[in-house]
């Protein structure tokens, strides 16, 4: 490919290119040639395929975030989608990772609980006691408030009327049945609630659709850790299976959901290969043991 960007650039660019040079077409003004086969845009060094990775690493020396990397290689090194590579090659960084300073988990879209359609189907139970130092009947909270949802108290959706309260005994008539709202205009009212809930959260969070699925691998986040010099991430798990909109189950038996998940590459070698350093590791591509680089000086050229 260089050797025809040369031609290109000493011989001028023809009216159509193949598409994997389009990127080069764009920035053609800015292209020069130096050395015996090196290629230049302005004063930053045109880096071939078969080097990105190498200077790629070189320039995360010192496992600096993804500002950092791009600066380097913006004063020195140039080549088509180059800050989505740092961003790729920061983001999967293992030692990166496990400092905790660069990913955070995606946080997946809010989902709302369905309408149930009977009493008791689906149950969620705020606890709240046992109050030490109050009387034994009142050791232990009872919401009979107005949901604010709702606009009715639970109870009254439950059985068609208000809890008896201790003061009720104390009213000289029986106070008259209240009569439900309706089933259908409080669950028009909570549906209504849930989409403006929803619509607030994926907005304000910046969530992002569950992209995990069977067979890929993923660090889970822990809620803590025993000492400061560990991390909170784990060693990588293997997906078995989706149980949920955003609810995964790993090869140890345990569920996580998304928001504890960060997807990161396979595993291509035993446990013990997946250190740190080992992430680090850059080995040349078969054919390219006759390619230099002599980056101390920012010159890339061909032997």
């Amino acid at each position: 490919m260089f050797s025809t960007l040369r031609t290109f650039i000493q011989d001028g660019w023809p009216v159509e290119v193949d598409a994997s040079l389009l990127p080069y077409h764009r920035v053609r003004n800015e292209l020069s040639c130096w050395g015996e086969g090196c290629l230049a845009r302005g004063h930053r060094a045109v880096i071939p395929a078969t080097l990105r990775t190498r200077v790629l690493h070189m320039a995360h020396e010192g496992h600096l975030g993804v500002v950092k990397v791009k600066q380097r290689c913006r004063d020195t090194v140039w080549w088509p989608h180059i800050d989505q590579d740092v961003e790729d090659l920061v983001k999967n960084c293992t030692c990166c990772l496990l400092s905790g300073k660069t990913v955070q988990p995606a946080t997946a879209p809010l989902t709302p609980l369905q309408w149930p359609s009977a009493p008791w189907e689906h149950i969620q139970v705020d606890l709240c006691g046992e109050l030490h130092g109050a009387p034994a009947h009142t050791r232990y909270l009872l919401v009979a408030s107005k949901h604010s949802t709702t606009g009715v108290s639970p109870a009254l959706l439950m059985i068609g009327r208000e809890l008896k309260q201790p003061l009720d005994c104390l009213r000289a008539k029986s106070a008259p049945a209240r009569v439900s709202p309706g089933l259908q205009r409080a669950k028009v009212q909570v549906r209504s609630s849930q989409a403006q809930m929803k619509q607030r959260f994926d907005t304000s969070r910046r969530v992002r659709d569950p992209s995990l699925s069977a067979g890929d691998w993923v660090r889970v986040k822990h809620a803590y850790r025993q000492n400061k010099l560990q991390s909170y991430w784990s060693v990588p798990r293997h997906v078995t299976q989706q149980l949920g909109p955003a609810t995964y189950r790993l090869d140890d038996g345990t569920r996580w959901h998304l928001n504890r998940l960060h997807r990161v590459r396979a595993r291509t070698g035993p446990a013990s290969s997946l250190s740190p350093a080992a992430s680090l590791s850059w080995q040349p591509a078969p054919g390219t043991e006759g390619l230099g680089v002599n980056l101390q000086h920012n010159n890339v050229c061909k032997k």
